[in-house]
Formats: C-alpha cells, structure tokens, sequence
C-alpha cells in the first residue's frame, strides 16, 4: 500500500512538472522563459507579452559541436491572439561560436503580432509551427531553419523583409492567403512534400533561386508586384502558376520542371526568362496565358525531354 502511494505521489509531481501554463496575465518574456525552462507546456492567449524572447539567455543548453551551442525547448510554447512587443531571439553569433534553439514540441503563434524582429536561424521546430494569421512588423528570418513537422503560415503577413533561405520543410508547407510586403527570400530551400503558395501576395523583390520541391508547388493566383526569380530550381511534382500575375520580371531559367507544368490564364507584364529551362513531361500547359509582349519571351535552350523546343506560339 505504501508503495503505491508512493508511485501516485511521483507521479502527480512529475505530471505537474509537465502541466500547461495558461492564462498567464501580464506575461514578460522572461516569466515565459522560466516556465519553458522547467519543461513546462505555455499556452497564453488574447495578452500583450512585454520584454524580449530570447531562447538564448536559457540555461537548457548543450554543445552541438566545437564551436556550435544549442539550447533546448522541451515544451510546447502556444500564443494564440497575442502581441510581442520585444525581440525574439533564437540565433546568436558570440565569442563562443553560433547559439542555436531546438523545439523540441509545437511552437505556434496564430493570429499572433511580433513587433520587433525576429530571428529564429536555424531553429529547429520538432512540432507543429503555426504562424497563422500572424503579423511581423519587423524583419524575420528562419534563414536555415528545419521545420520537422507541418508549417502553417496562412494568411500571415510580413511587412518587412522575410528570410527563409536554405530553409528545410520536411513536412506539408502552407503559406496560403500570406502577404509579403518586404522582400522575401527562400533561395536554396528545400520543400520535401507540398510548397503552397497560392493567393500570395508578393509587393516586393521574390526569390525563389536554386529551389527544390520534392512534392508539389502551387502558387496559384499568386501576384508578383515586383521581379520574381525561380532560376535553377527543381520541381518533381506538379508546379502550377494558373492565373498567377507577373507584373515585373520572372526568371525560369535553368530550371527543372519534372512533373506536369501549368501556366494556365497566367499573366506576364514584363520579361519572361525559360533560357534552358527543360520540362521532362513536355511543353507546359499555357492556355490563355497572357504575355504583353512575346519579343521579351526568352526561350533560348529551353526544351522538353524529348529535345523538342519551346516556341512563341507555345504561349
């Protein structure tokens, strides 16, 4: 009897080591912080959060290699309709070498506003990352970041510049219905299933260079205010730009279409670039593409598999 009781007693410490935090009024950065550092689940909703997130500043760290430290999030971090009024900080150059942070579960923001900048380079985010709905005032960056499960940025929106450089998606990646303000850049990523991008807005500079989607890529009704750059990127899936607007620049060269293309209702205001371009299942589908001016459709090198040629009259 005795020993029972003793294993209940453990075991409701243990659980209680582990409950979610909610409804934490009033939350500072550094109260969120203790509480993750504990391994504590944090769930905040509808609050104003004062004071910097810097995951850095944890005492849960452990050397990654020589020169490379990384610091530990073993519970989940949830703010759901919440303002961050200081920095986010999950990446650190120091005379020590590079400060990196692992989440170790979900790390989502949903309809979340982060009013300084936020830098989460090469985070690693072992959870669900749901950035849904939210809003970056300053410039973000997940430039190397590794997301292990599904990404969901949804109808969020960057008013500054974005940086998803050599980013990794391992999981399904949904930044449907977003609004890029800034430039954005995702030049060397790698999506391992679905890239969505439709109904995206991009007002500014877009590069998507050197890109490689295993899955398919949709960026379907997207519009690209300013120039717009896929060149020497790979695509095995399906890769759609149906009723797309290019309003700018949009550069395909050298690049790798392995599944079916399509460029339905797609409208190109400006310089088309498919120099070398090769599409392995043959000529992309352009019916009703819109091309203001055929004399700056570059199609020099570009073929099927088959070694046939694009031509104007392709488009």
């Amino acid at each position: 009897m005795l020993y029972l009781c003793l294993c209940f007693y453990f075991l409701q410490i243990q659980c209680s080591a582990k409950s979610p935090v909610s409804n934490m009024k009033n939350p500072s950065g550094e109260q969120i912080l203790k509480n993750l550092a504990k391994g504590k689940d944090v769930f905040i909703q509808n609050e104003t959060i004062n004071g910097d997130l810097d995951f850095t500043a944890l005492a849960t760290t452990y050397r990654a290699a020589a020169t490379a430290q990384q610091y530990e999030v073993t519970g989940s971090l949830t703010l759901l309709n919440c303002t961050v009024k200081g920095k986010v900080t999950g990446y650190l150059l120091s005379k020590e070498g590079i400060k990196t942070v692992v989440f170790r579960k979900n790390f989502s923001c949903p309809g979340t506003r982060f009013e300084a900048e936020v830098n989460l380079r090469d985070a690693q985010i072992w959870g669900i990352a749901d950035f849904s709905g939210a809003t970056f005032d300053k410039p973000v960056s997940f430039e190397g970041a590794i997301f292990k499960s599904r990404c969901v940025f949804n109808k969020a929106t960057f008013y500054n510049e974005a940086r998803f450089q050599t980013a990794t998606f391992e999981a399904a990646a949904n930044f449907m219905d977003s609004g890029f303000e800034g430039i954005c850049g995702f030049q060397n990523a790698v999506f391992f299933t679905d890239a969505v991008f439709n109904n995206v807005n991009f007002l500014r500079y877009a590069d998507f260079g050197n890109l490689s989607v295993r899955g398919h890529t949709f960026f379907n009704y997207a519009r690209f205010g300013k120039q717009a750059v896929f060149g020497g990127s790979q695509f095995f899936g399906r890769a759609e730009w149906m009723s797309a607007t290019f309003e700018n620049q949009a550069d395909f060269s050298q690049t790798l279409f392995y599944g079916k293309t399509r460029l339905v209702k797609t409208a190109l205001m400006a310089d088309v670039n498919f120099e070398n371009a090769t599409f392995i299942l043959g000529k992309p589908d352009a019916q009703q593409a819109s091309v203001t001016d055929k004399s700056k459709l570059l199609l020099n090198g570009a073929r099927t598999a088959s070694g046939s040629p694009l031509q104007i009259s392709d488009f």
